[in-house]
Protein backbone atom coordinates (compact mmCIF):
# COMPACT_ATOMS: atom_id res chain seq x y z
CA UNK A 1 0.00 0.00 0.00
CA UNK A 2 1.30 3.48 -0.86
CA UNK A 3 1.81 6.14 1.80
CA UNK A 4 -0.62 9.11 0.84
CA UNK A 5 0.84 11.82 -0.19
CA UNK A 6 2.05 14.35 1.82
CA UNK A 7 0.09 17.89 2.74
CA UNK A 8 1.67 20.93 1.30
CA UNK A 9 4.18 21.99 3.77
CA UNK A 10 4.19 18.73 5.86
CA UNK A 11 7.00 16.11 5.34
CA UNK A 12 5.65 12.08 4.91
CA UNK A 13 6.95 10.63 8.50
CA UNK A 14 10.18 9.34 8.92
CA UNK A 15 9.23 6.76 11.29
CA UNK A 16 8.88 3.05 10.27
CA UNK A 17 5.88 2.09 12.65
CA UNK A 18 3.28 4.58 11.12
CA UNK A 19 2.76 3.21 7.54
CA UNK A 20 0.49 0.30 7.58
CA UNK A 21 1.32 -3.27 5.46
CA UNK A 22 -0.88 -4.71 3.51
CA UNK A 23 -1.81 -8.60 5.03
CA UNK A 24 0.66 -10.48 2.09
CA UNK A 25 3.61 -7.32 3.27
CA UNK A 26 3.28 -7.84 7.07
CA UNK A 27 3.25 -12.19 6.38
CA UNK A 28 6.85 -11.31 4.53
CA UNK A 29 8.02 -8.71 6.96
CA UNK A 30 6.93 -11.20 9.78
CA UNK A 31 8.92 -14.10 7.96
CA UNK A 32 11.82 -11.92 7.41
CA UNK A 33 11.91 -11.07 11.23
CA UNK A 34 11.52 -14.18 12.77
CA UNK A 35 12.77 -17.05 9.77
CA UNK A 36 11.79 -19.41 12.00
CA UNK A 37 8.13 -18.71 11.96
CA UNK A 38 8.22 -20.91 8.83
CA UNK A 39 8.44 -24.58 10.54
CA UNK A 40 5.81 -23.72 13.09
CA UNK A 41 3.47 -22.32 10.38
CA UNK A 42 2.33 -23.88 6.85
CA UNK A 43 1.50 -21.19 4.19
CA UNK A 44 -2.00 -21.06 3.02
CA UNK A 45 -3.06 -23.65 0.57
CA UNK A 46 -4.94 -21.04 -1.61
CA UNK A 47 -2.08 -18.68 -2.00
CA UNK A 48 -2.13 -18.86 -5.91
CA UNK A 49 1.21 -17.46 -7.61
CA UNK A 50 -1.29 -16.08 -10.45
CA UNK A 51 -3.03 -14.21 -8.66
CA UNK A 52 -2.73 -10.46 -8.72
CA UNK A 53 -1.79 -9.48 -5.03
CA UNK A 54 1.88 -8.75 -5.59
CA UNK A 55 4.36 -10.74 -3.06
CA UNK A 56 2.44 -14.50 -3.23
CA UNK A 57 5.53 -15.85 -5.32
CA UNK A 58 8.34 -14.20 -2.64
CA UNK A 59 6.30 -14.87 0.26
CA UNK A 60 6.52 -18.79 -0.71
CA UNK A 61 9.73 -18.37 -1.40
CA UNK A 62 10.98 -16.90 1.66
CA UNK A 63 9.01 -19.79 3.50
CA UNK A 64 10.56 -22.44 1.68
CA UNK A 65 13.80 -21.28 2.21
CA UNK A 66 13.38 -20.45 5.77
CA UNK A 67 11.38 -23.57 6.70
CA UNK A 68 14.29 -25.59 4.66
CA UNK A 69 17.08 -23.39 7.08
CA UNK A 70 15.82 -23.79 10.20
CA UNK A 71 19.07 -22.10 11.71
CA UNK A 72 18.70 -19.05 9.28
CA UNK A 73 18.85 -15.91 10.17
CA UNK A 74 17.17 -12.12 8.97
CA UNK A 75 20.59 -11.13 7.67
CA UNK A 76 21.11 -14.86 5.63
CA UNK A 77 17.79 -14.59 4.43
CA UNK A 78 18.09 -11.02 3.12
CA UNK A 79 21.25 -11.76 2.02
CA UNK A 80 19.86 -14.10 -0.67
CA UNK A 81 18.01 -11.39 -2.60
CA UNK A 82 20.82 -9.14 -2.80
CA UNK A 83 21.28 -9.08 -6.33
CA UNK A 84 17.27 -8.82 -6.70
CA UNK A 85 14.57 -6.49 -7.27
CA UNK A 86 13.39 -7.31 -4.39
CA UNK A 87 16.38 -6.69 -2.37
CA UNK A 88 15.61 -2.71 -1.07
CA UNK A 89 11.94 -3.80 -0.48
CA UNK A 90 13.08 -6.78 1.84
CA UNK A 91 15.15 -4.74 3.65
CA UNK A 92 12.73 -2.05 4.20
CA UNK A 93 10.53 -4.80 5.44
CA UNK A 94 12.19 -6.60 7.78
CA UNK A 95 13.25 -3.20 9.95
CA UNK A 96 9.37 -2.94 10.27
CA UNK A 97 8.89 -2.38 13.92
CA UNK A 98 5.49 -4.19 14.38
CA UNK A 99 5.61 -3.16 18.03
CA UNK A 100 5.17 -6.56 19.01
CA UNK A 101 6.69 -8.57 22.23
CA UNK A 102 8.72 -11.18 21.38
CA UNK A 103 5.72 -14.05 22.44
CA UNK A 104 3.31 -12.08 20.08
CA UNK A 105 5.07 -12.75 16.85
CA UNK A 106 3.99 -16.23 16.45
CA UNK A 107 0.05 -15.69 17.04
CA UNK A 108 0.29 -12.17 14.86
CA UNK A 109 2.01 -14.34 11.65
CA UNK A 110 -1.03 -17.08 12.01
CA UNK A 111 -3.51 -14.69 11.99
CA UNK A 112 -1.87 -12.77 9.10
CA UNK A 113 -1.80 -16.26 7.22
CA UNK A 114 -5.69 -16.98 8.35
CA UNK A 115 -6.14 -13.07 6.97
CA UNK A 116 -4.04 -14.25 3.54
CA UNK A 117 -6.70 -17.32 3.61
CA UNK A 118 -9.60 -15.58 3.23
CA UNK A 119 -8.73 -13.12 0.65
CA UNK A 120 -7.39 -16.42 -1.60
CA UNK A 121 -10.71 -18.10 -1.18
CA UNK A 122 -12.45 -14.93 -1.78
CA UNK A 123 -10.62 -14.03 -4.77
CA UNK A 124 -10.92 -17.51 -6.33
CA UNK A 125 -14.91 -16.98 -5.62
CA UNK A 126 -15.05 -13.92 -7.08
CA UNK A 127 -13.07 -15.51 -10.14
CA UNK A 128 -15.78 -18.27 -10.00
CA UNK A 129 -18.64 -15.72 -9.65
CA UNK A 130 -17.47 -13.23 -12.75
CA UNK A 131 -17.13 -16.80 -14.98
CA UNK A 132 -20.43 -17.72 -13.95
CA UNK A 133 -21.44 -14.33 -14.99
CA UNK A 134 -20.34 -14.74 -18.43
CA UNK A 135 -20.91 -18.93 -18.68
CA UNK A 136 -22.55 -21.85 -17.28
CA UNK A 137 -20.50 -23.68 -15.24
CA UNK A 138 -19.74 -27.31 -15.80
CA UNK A 139 -20.41 -29.36 -12.64
CA UNK A 140 -16.83 -29.31 -11.78
CA UNK A 141 -16.73 -25.79 -11.66
CA UNK A 142 -19.88 -25.36 -9.53
CA UNK A 143 -19.13 -28.49 -6.66
CA UNK A 144 -15.25 -25.65 -6.60
CA UNK A 145 -17.39 -22.90 -5.75
CA UNK A 146 -19.98 -24.73 -2.99
CA UNK A 147 -16.53 -25.89 -1.34
CA UNK A 148 -15.03 -22.60 -1.24
CA UNK A 149 -17.39 -20.93 0.15
CA UNK A 150 -17.71 -24.16 2.93
CA UNK A 151 -14.14 -23.41 3.09
CA UNK A 152 -14.20 -19.82 4.03
CA UNK A 153 -17.32 -20.08 6.21
CA UNK A 154 -15.38 -22.83 8.55
CA UNK A 155 -11.95 -20.07 8.24
CA UNK A 156 -14.68 -17.15 9.30
CA UNK A 157 -16.74 -19.70 11.69
CA UNK A 158 -13.01 -20.44 13.40
CA UNK A 159 -11.53 -17.10 13.40
CA UNK A 160 -15.13 -16.27 15.64
CA UNK A 161 -13.77 -18.97 17.96
CA UNK A 162 -10.33 -17.65 18.70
Amino acid sequence: VAPLPASRGQSRPKSNTTQRLTPMATAISLLLQRPGLAAAHVLPEHLDPQTTEPGVALLKQLHGIAASNPKLTTAGLIERFRDTNDAGTLEKLASKDHLLEQEQFSPFFAETLVTLEDQALAQSINKLVARAAQEDLDEGSKSRLADLYRQRARLRHSREDD
